[in-house]
């Protein structure tokens, strides 16, 4: 009797049993689970993604970074495609309920990593006073993946929020294959967004007819109006100046350019208190001034940044260009490109060199008030 026993445990398919049975018990507990704190894991796992991303994402011309960002391009698309093939009733069954359950948590995941990714390269490209508007449609889009994951089951928003993605991809990732950036290479990354979004709704049309047919009016108003935007945003310098990026800048008394590369500059020594200073004091010395600036640019890119320096009027409560000064920066280096403007008539008040594209993007800024020599100032030696 103890033997028979014994046997029927050994039976590799009673074995087998055994263990389906066990995990089926667990991944109903974990549903179970999952669907009691369902808001909180994916706000958490929203927080970790960006959290991740914002320590790993380094340089948007690294193969493993764009192949990150494509992989979350293809989950997305993917997603959605199971989504609409299941609500269209092409799909049926106990297995594609549960895999319908669980896609738009794939598709948050998706949409989630590419809106923070982009949030964190356009952030870094852009000065904050001149970007806000499209830094902050990044940021609703990033929480809005959150608070309307519902809305993924219906075809017009989801499609919507899929061509928003592919464009902001786009629009980075095209100057890095062309080498080249400026409006004739955000006008062909627009070109080709539209080509892929128009190729996705036809694969649609072919698997989910009907549900193509009932958005199409609203497929068009949506991706028209996100392609307006898009180009208004550029062509007003709202967006950022993508794929380059300002990595340092600052104000010196002198420069002096190693030969290994680099520079050692002469700068003030600031007290600690110097840091609730609204402006950084520069006392003028009777020699230049010099604006140095650090700017990272993908691999092959060459271009020419503006140094453009402008006091503030108190009159008149504005800003006036005394000067405007390039130079031709190459792409490649991951320090970045190191390069630097001076001027020598400077006179008290509060100035700011505006570090800028040829086209009037804006990278960053440094402000200042220069104010008279101080006879206690004292200078220290960094190296740049």
């Amino acid at each position: 009797m103890c033997r028979a026993s014994f046997s029927a445990y050994d039976s590799p398919t009673l074995w087998y049993d055994f263990f389906v049975a066990i995990l089926k018990e667990k991944f109903t507990k974990f549903e179970a689970w999952f669907d009691k704190y369902d808001r909180h894991i994916s706000s958490a796992g929203l927080l970790l993604g960006f959290i991740v991303d914002s320590l790993t994402l380094r340089r948007i011309d690294l193969p493993l970074e764009n192949a990150i960002l494509f992989s979350y391009i293809f989950l997305g698309g993917f997603g959605l495609i199971i989504i609409n093939m299941f609500e269209a009733g092409r799909w049926t069954g106990t297995f594609m309920q549960k895999v319908r359950k669980w896609m738009p948590l794939v598709i948050q995941y998706a949409f989630g990593g590419l809106f923070s990714a982009f949030f964190i390269f356009y952030s870094r490209s852009a000065s904050f006073g001149s970007s806000w508007p499209f830094v902050i449609v990044l940021v609703g889009l990033l929480i809005g993946n959150e608070l309307f994951k519902k809305s993924y089951v219906r075809l017009g928003f989801q499609t919507s929020v899929y061509f928003m993605a592919v464009f902001s991809y786009l629009i980075f990732v095209v100057p890095i294959l062309v080498n080249r950036i400026g409006a004739h290479v955000f006008l062909l990354s627009g070109i080709l967004s539209l080509v892929f979004i128009w190729y996705f709704i036809k694969l649609l049309l072919k698997i989910v007819p009907d549900r193509i047919r009932e958005a199409q009016g609203v497929l068009i108003v949506s991706i028209g109006c996100i392609y307006a935007f898009m180009n208004i945003f550029y062509f007003t310098n709202i967006i950022p100046p993508i794929p380059l990026s300002l990595k340092a800048a600052g104000m010196y008394h002198e420069l002096v350019k190693l030969p290994e590369g680099g520079y050692v500059a002469e700068q003030e020594a600031r007290p600690w208190y110097a840091f609730f200073r609204r402006f950084p004091e520069y006392h003028l010395d009777g020699e230049p001034v010099y604006a140095y600036s650090r700017i990272f640019a993908p691999t092959d890119i060459s271009t020419t940044i503006v140094h453009e320096w402008q006091k503030r009027n108190e009159d008149t409560d504005s800003w006036e260009t005394r000067s405007r000064i390039s130079f031709k920066i190459d792409g490649g280096s991951g320090v970045g490109y190191r390069g630097y403007t001076l001027k020598e008539a400077v006179d008290s008040g509060l100035w700011r060199v505006n570090i800028k594209t040829t086209r009037g993007q804006v990278l960053g800024r440094i402000k200042f008030r220069a104010i008279e020599n101080s006879p206690n100032l004292q200078l220290e030696s960094v190296t740049l």
